[in-house]
């Protein structure tokens, strides 16, 4: 506050009486133009008059026109997204991982122990791979794709094989992903790579065998019924 006070100590400020004026203030208002100043002002004013658009609004224009805009592809994201429908078309499995930052001599290696076991390591365009997923079975999986995503694709379903070579990527972290016809969470793809082929064929027989059996019992239960009521009907003539 002192300072303040300092620094107009330092301003000159004139006072009003030393100020050229008047004798007295004109506060009237100023008189109307002349008829044929406003006849002019009427013939020239423009027919369209400025709206002014408010500043809420001009956002939300503004982010339609950029939105529109992104949706609007060019030749190379054109060629781009074919390719990736391609991939999607021959793929069984796709599983989504996010990546931490890792160098391009990782991502060069982990390219490579993936594919000596049949898999595949790829990365893709945001905007790409939502557009390409939205159009097939698999299109609820774009909830799980941001800008740190990458994906592993294969045509057989080694689901084991595969989370035992990422095992020892600590750099990729799986999200989720899409078996056959299947979306599966995290868990889900774990406990599907839990599953043995001769398992699941024992608890087929299983249910094959329990199923005949069930229907044999109810088949001949009819039968065994109708004999003993049959034989309960002759005994009862008999004593008459």
């Amino acid at each position: 506050m002192a300072a303040l006070c300092n620094v107009r100590n330092k301003i000159f400020q004139p006072l009003f009486s030393q100020v050229r004026h008047r004798k007295s203030f004109d506060v009237r208002k100023p008189p109307p133009p002349s008829l044929i100043h406003r006849l002019i002002n009427e013939v020239t004013a423009p027919l369209e008059v400025y709206r002014r658009i408010p500043m809420a609004d001009q956002c939300y224009i503004g982010k339609l026109a950029q939105y529109t805009s992104s949706k609007q592809l060019n030749r190379y994201e054109e060629f781009m997204l074919e390719q990736i429908r391609k991939r999607l078309k021959s793929t069984r499995l796709l599983l989504i991982y996010q990546y931490l930052p890792i160098t391009v001599a990782e991502k060069k290696n982990m390219q490579y122990q993936l594919s000596t076991q049949g898999f595949r390591l790829f990365h893709a365009n945001t905007k790409l791979m939502k557009t390409a997923l939205a159009e097939t079975r698999w299109a609820n999986l774009c909830q799980n794709i941001s800008q740190f995503t990458c994906y592993i694709s294969s045509e057989s379903l080694k689901v084991s094989d595969l989370l035992k070579c990422t095992h020892t990527m600590p750099k990729l972290i799986l999200l989720g992903g899409a078996i056959e016809n299947h979306l599966l969470t995290r868990d889900g793809v774990v406990a599907f790579s839990k599953l043995s082929l001769e398992n699941v064929q024992s608890e087929l027989v299983g249910l094959l065998a329990s199923n005949s059996a069930t229907a044999s019992s109810l088949l001949d239960h009819h039968q065994r019924q109708l004999v003993a009521n049959l034989k309960q009907l002759s005994i009862q003539d008999s004593q008459d």
